[in-house]
């Protein structure tokens, strides 16, 4: 569920329209808990923070729901800190798991397919005109220089179901060109 979350959350922003690409298409996508905990904060991003400690809490509930069964072998506190320990951790995670449910999965796009392998990510691009266009000159360049210049550009960008010129609805990524002022969820210019 976290790695969902976390793929996620750049098309959640960019269906509300008028995205930046730092938040979006250059954003990089941990793998490892501890990692997106530190880049999901740094970000601002603490509905991320909040699913990648809860993940990270369920490798630690296994230790500790092996001191839950008291025997006379095992000292009492550590009886108590396991149980407190526990319930403390399936409390939080039946939290997230309640946020997940009835405010995360409300905002999400109704996409048919998740954006979670490079097929279906690339069926997004594939009808991106403008976008597609504005980056034809940046693929010989290096990273850094490539990801400066598309910041630079200025542009913002948005994930929308279109109609094609052969009738068929799809998703796309493109280039924003509404004049809508919100950005990433906050109102106001930047």
């Amino acid at each position: 569920m976290a790695i969902d979350i976390r793929v996620m959350q750049p098309f959640r922003r960019l269906a509300r329209g008028h995205a930046r690409p730092e938040t979006t298409l250059l954003r990089t996508t941990t793998i490892i808990s501890i990692s997106t905990i530190l880049y999901s904060f740094v970000r601002c991003e603490f509905f991320l923070v909040l699913v990648s400690f809860t993940a990270l809490l369920s490798e630690i509930l296994v230790v500790f729901l092996a001191g839950v069964p008291y025997s006379s072998t095992q000292l009492h506190i550590a009886f108590f800190i396991s149980t407190y320990a526990s319930i403390a951790i399936l409390g939080l995670m039946v939290l997230t798991f309640a946020l997940i449910v009835f405010w995360w999965r409300v905002g999400n796009p109704d996409i048919p397919r998740a954006p979670d392998t490079l097929g279906v990510l690339w069926s997004y691009l594939c009808w991106s005109d403008n976008m597609l266009r504005s980056f034809e000159d940046l693929s010989s360049l290096e990273p850094k220089e490539r990801d400066r210049r598309i910041v630079e550009g200025g542009r913002r960008y948005v994930f929308r179901e279109v109609e094609g010129t052969d009738g068929v609805k799809r998703w796309i990524v493109d280039e924003d060109n509404s004049e809508s002022i919100e950005t990433d969820g906050r109102t106001g210019g930047g």
